[in-house]
């Protein structure tokens, strides 16, 4: 049986392990543990986050099925302002919109912090863009 570093709080060890002190080891072993259980927290708390947007995308997604079939009923032509991410997500609401006559404007792929200082260069925003024209593209073939 293989033990993780959270086990560890757990084990007895004996004298020494390679030359090194049964309190320095488990001092040392204490430590990885700690570490490892902050990293896997801050992984389920990533996790969730994404989960949460994932919903949050999918709600989006059915709102603007439901707007292009009211826009529809009314004869209103609109302009939808869609995320590449989106668009590769749910590429039948892209089609809808298109389909439904509306002209569908970029709000970039990922829709980044361009307060950020590592997001604040033309050639980001550039690639962003024709990163969600090409997606935009396949989704409407």
């Amino acid at each position: 049986m293989s033990l993780f570093p959270t086990d560890i709080r757990h084990q007895e060890f004996s004298g020494s392990l390679m030359g090194y002190s049964k309190k320095e080891v488990k001092d040392y072993l204490e430590d990885l543990a700690a570490e490892l259980e902050e990293y896997q927290n801050r992984q389920e708390k990533e996790l969730q986050r994404r989960e949460l947007a994932q919903l949050e995308v999918r709600q989006e997604a059915v709102q603007a099925g439901s707007a292009v079939e009211e826009l529809k009923r009314r004869g209103v032509r609109a302009t939808f302002i869609m995320e590449g991410s989106q668009i590769e997500t749910y590429p039948e609401i892209a089609r809808a919109v298109h389909a439904a006559g509306h002209e569908i404007a970029s709000h970039t792929y990922n829709h980044f912090n361009y307060n950020d200082p590592k997001n604040a260069f033309p050639e980001r925003f550039v690639h962003e863009v024709k990163q969600t024209e090409n997606t935009l593209r396949r989704a409407l073939r």
